[in-house]
């Protein structure tokens, strides 16, 4: 089943709801502390500001795994 998306991508509130054990890297436009900060309190393991570097990326998917 695949989650519901909100406009600005997967909606991690529904998924912290369901205790999904899935690690999710934020890659998002949104580069306000506010928004970093709503990432990680929504259970994102990361978050990434694009642009991003691929090495960044890398290293992120890296240290979840």
């Amino acid at each position: 089943m695949e989650p519901k998306r909100c406009q600005n991508g997967i909606n991690l509130e529904k998924m912290k709801e369901n205790k999904n054990p899935t690690p999710v890297i934020v890659l998002s436009a949104k580069a306000e502390k506010a928004d970093i900060e709503k990432g990680f309190g929504l259970g994102a393991r990361d978050y990434l500001v694009k642009p991003c570097s691929p090495e960044d990326m890398i290293s992120c998917i890296e240290n979840i795994i």
